[in-house]
């Protein structure tokens, strides 16, 4: 059995992040027109994080969604939380003891 490419697994897992994030369930179609947006420069560009993979934010149903891009692999990488969940998703929470100096 062969293993699924690169590019499979980052669109699967980006299917998969439009659900939990966002509760957005996503056809292989509206796959292809969120990577379009960004290909037809109809999103807006955020920020570059590597030499293949920059943060852009694109419209999904109205809202702004703010999604990583591999430009080698053409397809989106992953979709990021909101920012209000930052603080709810960060695998790490301090507790600050008013008591300690």
């Amino acid at each position: 059995m062969r293993r699924k490419s690169k590019a499979k697994c980052q669109k699967s897992h980006a299917i998969r992040r439009f659900r939990e994030r966002f509760g957005v369930h996503i056809s292989k179609n509206d796959y292809q027109a969120y990577v379009r947006q960004i290909q037809e420069g109809n999103a807006k560009f955020l920020e570059k994080q590597s030499n293949r993979i920059s943060v852009f934010e694109i419209i999904v149903q109205g809202e702004s969604v703010r999604v990583c891009y591999d430009k080698e692999r053409k397809s989106i990488v992953t979709v990021l939380p909101p920012p209000d969940a930052w603080s709810q998703t960060s695998g790490f929470v301090r507790r600050i003891d008013e008591t300690e100096d």
